[in-house]
């Protein structure tokens, strides 16, 4: 893409999303971060005044936020905005289906877009979740609302880990979706601790007139990642060696970080980086009898131990 056509992305991308650092906007323009002082330049020059604010929470912003010009959509992204409406209607976790369709329909009208039929017939999905959808979308919109206010939110919270339900005050910082559930990232206040909340385990909540900041060395990259959730103290480098019939489908994936596929005779070889002790073990057993693990050596105790466990769950065999 030429010089020109990144300097107005990066107007569009300024009047969108408001302020926004030079490492955001180089890797939503896909080029380097020096580029982004000449593009601001060619704007300037241009009439389109942008400037700068210092600190953790400073970055570029348009001083004018008044009409900029916008190129018409190429038939790919016209493309893209249709698929992305019947993907929403058919995909029943989306909460916000019927405000999307909405505002497509706006940008329908203004770029005279014409409709088409549709060519996605159904969303699978492994194991839907159980949490009626209206309740869950009355949960996402007081949390929702929490993140926008920057309000604090009570919520009666099922944890997992803990065992339980447990009230607590929580500072909703940003709500992402990760594994099919949507999942609010917060400081919970009483253990002044940031943590992720899943939506389907609040049972109850409530939102307060408290406000909140955010910590100043609050940083989302810490905590999410492209391969999900970042969990503290749980980044494994693993070698996995697995077996037909599953070497075709695990060498169509990206399983984590720095991933190293070796083809062996009537196997491959997977070395791979990954976060998250249960989702790790998650895939190792899922696997079962075409797995092995072949590093860490603390690994493969670990899912040998889980392994007996299994197998003594079934004796004796009737």
């Amino acid at each position: 893409m030429n010089r020109t056509a990144l300097s107005i992305r990066m107007l569009i991308l300024l009047r969108s999303r408001g302020k926004m650092k030079k490492k955001d906007i180089a890797g939503a323009l896909e080029t380097n971060p020096r580029n982004i002082t000449e593009f601001k330049k060619e704007l300037e020059a241009a009439g389109y005044f942008i400037d700068y604010q210092n600190g953790p929470h400073g970055g570029y912003y348009m001083k004018d936020r008044g009409m900029i010009p916008v190129a018409g959509l190429s038939d790919k992204e016209q493309a893209a905005l249709r698929r992305l409406s019947e993907y929403s209607r058919l995909e029943k976790d989306f909460l916000l289906h019927r405000d999307l369709v909405t505002a497509l329909e706006k940008i329908m009208v203004v770029q005279r877009l014409e409709e088409e039929e549709t060519t996605i017939r159904q969303v699978y999905k492994k194991f839907p979740l159980a949490k009626d959808r209206q309740e869950l979308q009355d949960i996402y919109e007081k949390v929702h609302s929490g993140v926008v206010n920057r309000q604090e939110i009570l919520i009666e919270y099922h944890s997992v880990n803990a065992g339980g339900t447990k009230k607590r005050i929580i500072h909703p910082y940003e709500l992402f979706y990760y594994g099919e559930a949507w999942y609010v990232i917060g400081l919970d206040k009483d253990q002044d601790t940031v943590k992720n909340f899943k939506l389907p385990r609040i049972l109850y909540i409530e939102n307060l007139d408290e406000k909140f900041t955010v910590r100043e060395d609050f940083d989302i990259t810490d905590y999410l990642s492209v391969f999900g959730m970042e969990i503290k103290d749980q980044k494994r480098r693993v070698k996995l060696r697995i077996f037909p019939p599953l070497t075709t489908i695990m060498m169509e994936r990206i399983l984590g970080e720095d991933q190293i596929v070796t083809p062996g005779e009537d196997y491959v070889d997977i070395e791979v980086t990954i976060t998250g002790d249960y989702i790790l073990k998650e895939l190792i057993l899922g696997m079962g009898s075409k797995c092995q693990v072949l590093a860490p050596t603390a690994l493969k105790q670990s899912i040998q131990e889980e392994l007996k466990k299994a197998c003594e769950a079934y004796q004796p065999l009737e």
